[in-house]
């Protein structure tokens, strides 16, 4: 259990993102389609630096001299599934792997809720599949984002989440697209206060797709599942990959909490 002084350490680690950030949209909804991908490939290389991929130079390191900060994202960073895991390909055109800058809980559009403020952490990653490349029938992506939240908040994120439904049953973001969010069904075997979204896209293009997102907390740590496309596809791995997420996502609290140098 976290002493009451390394609780107030890591709050001091909050980073407050507020209000509407225009470069990047919503990482908790608004994931490129097939069409887009290529322009903000383009965008990213030449506006800022690539995202790494795991085993590269820019991967957080957890080894016993990392600062406490780089121990931390590297944990979050291993709860991500691998390809191996997923069997799916790494979206190298959408590049939001790790960092606060991308807000969290944008579902009502591109501004960031408040409950953003409180995170401390944050890593992400998309896959797709070569259908959804070629936007094919069969296509579906898949993204983990994987949040450490500021001691005893991480309820506060996941009160905004499962409100969803209520306060942003609907939402136009910048890219174009737009989403509709209604009450989704919670697959078996999860943890107590595991919940679901069903989320409805029109793409700018026109391109429609329908998926569920599954938010999972451990301790300070959530774990947001995004699955989106071929309905089959979506109704075949969701089950499968919530319940891997969710296991990681509890490894992922104890690892914090077993390690006294992390604030």
């Amino acid at each position: 259990m976290r002493s009451r002084a390394a609780s107030r350490r890591r709050a001091g680690w909050v980073v407050v993102v507020l209000g509407a950030l225009t470069v990047v949209s919503a990482c908790t909804a608004d994931e490129p389609d097939a069409s887009t991908a290529a322009s903000r490939e383009a965008a990213s290389t030449s506006g800022g630096t690539a995202t790494q991929r795991p085993g590269e130079s820019g991967e957080a390191s957890a080894g016993p001299d990392a600062p406490a900060s780089r121990k931390v994202q590297a944990i979050l960073d291993s709860v991500r599934f691998g390809e191996h895991e997923i069997g799916l390909a790494v979206s190298d055109t959408y590049k939001r792997e790790s960092g606060l800058d991308t807000p969290t809980a944008a579902y009502c559009g591109d501004d960031a809720d408040p409950v953003d403020q409180y995170r401390v952490a944050r890593s992400q990653r998309w896959w797709l599949n070569e259908e959804w490349s070629a936007r094919d029938p069969g296509g579906y992506t898949v993204g983990v984002e994987v949040v450490l939240y500021a001691p005893g908040t991480a309820a506060a994120a996941m009160a905004v989440f499962e409100a969803v439904p209520a306060t942003c049953p609907a939402a136009d973001f910048a890219s174009g697209s737009s989403a509709a969010f209604s009450r989704g069904e919670i697959p078996h075997g999860l943890p107590p206060g595991a919940s679901a979204l069903r989320d409805d896209w029109t793409y700018a293009d026109g391109t429609r797709a329908t998926g569920r997102i599954i938010a999972i907390s451990a301790g300070d740590v959530v774990g947001y599942l995004y699955i989106r496309g071929n309905d089959d596809a979506v109704a075949g791995r969701t089950d499968e990959l919530a319940r891997t997420l969710a296991e990681k996502i509890t490894e992922a609290d104890e690892l914090i909490r077993a390690d006294p140098e992390l604030p």
